[in-house]
């Protein structure tokens, strides 16, 4: 079979890629787009993008559904990422991971009839007003 052409550097065996390493090299990449930007840090909520910056890929395609993690990625350091409670054990060996939190999902597959309120828990009003 001739491999040659498009796709033919592609690694077809996993156990040869080293995972932090791409991890770490992602990473970077969306920090150097940060700051570029200028901005301080990104909030993520699509599933492939938090994957993408942080290597965490628990329930990816369930999460296009019911986003029920999100991840903030600071334009130094290592991520925050929220994500199920008691899933902090499968993030442990991740070096992208500063730190785990429980996530509190408002979406309404999640929240259910709650989810005004789980919103305001997830990001009470601390009297800012925008700029007018």
């Amino acid at each position: 079979m001739d491999h040659s052409g498009i796709g033919s550097d592609q690694v077809s065996d996993n156990a040869s890629v080293n995972m932090a390493q791409l991890h770490a090299y992602r990473l970077h990449r969306v920090q150097e787009q940060l700051e570029k930007e200028n901005c301080v840090a990104a909030g993520l909520f699509d599933s492939i993008n938090i994957r993408y910056a942080t290597g965490a890929r628990r329930s990816t395609l369930f999460n296009f559904h019911s986003p029920s993690r999100y991840a903030i990625v600071p334009v130094e350091g290592r991520p925050l990422l929220f994500d199920y409670h008691n899933a902090g054990h499968v993030y442990a060996d991740l070096d992208t991971i500063a730190e785990y939190r429980p996530a509190i999902s408002w979406c309404f597959f999640g929240a259910g009839p709650r989810y005004e309120e789980r919103a305001k828990r997830w990001a009470p009003d601390r009297g800012y007003r925008a700029r007018e």
